[in-house]
């Protein structure tokens, strides 16, 4: 089989910024991107066209220096419909993979960050992201269970970053 498309996008991002002071910086986004259509192939050897990918991301934040460390946090919220993804069917006693189309997600949360130098030397940087991706109502996985309303796979819900470096000179050139 031949597939033939013929496809059109805008796509891009537009921002804001606002600066207080010297050491704050508000700032917000939108964005929209887009995954062009793409060929698949069932456990029959089949094609298959998936549909194009879209995302709609709204971002908001603030970014502040307070003495030697910035801080900063931002809200956000993503829509994404057709995402392509694949699922594992069996055939015979094999796994195969088959590309899908999964109809609308949602990513939406907050992040959270703090990074800088504590003292002389010293620098730490942590951080903490709460992330809500979940399957659509209804969907189901692999094995036919209904995953709908569970945490998508690979984004976890929650995520904390921590990270310290010590370094002091031994020497004047070393």
């Amino acid at each position: 089989a031949v597939f033939e498309t013929t496809d059109s996008n805008i796509s891009g991002r537009i921002g804001a910024s606002f600066k207080p002071n010297p050491d704050t910086n508000i700032f917000g986004s939108y964005s929209r991107g887009y995954k062009p259509p793409a060929v698949g192939t069932n456990p029959a050897g089949a094609l298959f066209q998936l549909e194009p990918e879209t995302s709609d991301a709204v971002e908001l934040g603030v970014k502040s220096r307070v003495g030697r460390v910035q801080l900063s946090a931002n809200a956000f919220y993503t829509k994404l419909e057709n995402f392509q993804s694949q699922t594992s069917v069996f055939v015979g006693t094999a796994l195969v993979s088959q590309p899908l189309n999964i109809p609308k997600l949602t990513s939406k949360g907050f992040e959270l960050s703090a990074f800088g130098q504590l003292f002389s030397g010293f620098n730490v940087n942590a951080g903490y992201q709460f992330n809500s991706f979940k399957f659509p109502t209804g969907y189901l996985g692999d094995d036919g269970g209904n995953l709908g309303g569970t945490q998508f796979l690979n984004a976890p819900k929650h995520k904390f970053t921590l990270s310290a470096e010590y370094a002091v000179p031994v020497s004047s050139s070393l």
